[in-house]
């Protein structure tokens, strides 16, 4: 998968996102890219959504320029991988995960080793998950094959 010119930032509806979406904005600036928001929330939610909470992101979005996509989805890492798939950023941005972490993490990059990803912590620091890089063994069968090894 070749990825485009965008960087994108995961959310929750909690206060620590403006720290997130600046990271995201700083990567931006950085590469060039654009910048995109994305929240995922339960499916259920839509029928008594907080919209005070969406809001409040969409306000996000537009002080940082930024495209808002909102998903309502039981299963977050594939929505997000769907997503990934469909509109390719360069790199993708999300907090650190908590104690009670969901693994949204660990699954997403396990769908996408090679997509760089970087954690923001409490006091917006980031750390960058680097990409996977693709390294290729020649076998010695008959027919000369390439194996990738993560």
């Amino acid at each position: 998968m070749s990825y485009g010119n965008s960087v994108l930032v995961f959310v929750t509806p909690q206060p620590a996102s403006q720290k997130l979406i600046e990271a995201g904005k700083t990567i931006a600036e950085e590469t060039g890219a654009q910048l995109e928001i994305m929240s995922i929330f339960p499916q259920n939610s839509c029928f008594g959504l907080d919209t005070q909470s969406l809001e409040t992101l969409n306000g996000l979005a537009k002080e940082f320029d930024a495209q808002m996509t909102v998903y309502f989805s039981d299963d977050t890492v594939l929505t997000a991988v769907g997503h990934v798939a469909k509109h390719k950023p360069c790199a993708v941005v999300t907090g650190f995960p908590g104690e009670k972490s969901s693994r949204f993490i660990e699954g997403f990059h396990s769908f996408l080793p090679r997509l760089e990803i970087s954690m923001v912590d409490d006091d917006g620091k980031i750390y960058r998950i680097l990409p996977v890089k693709a390294n290729t063994k020649k076998t010695g069968s008959v027919k000369t094959k390439e194996k990738v090894y993560p």
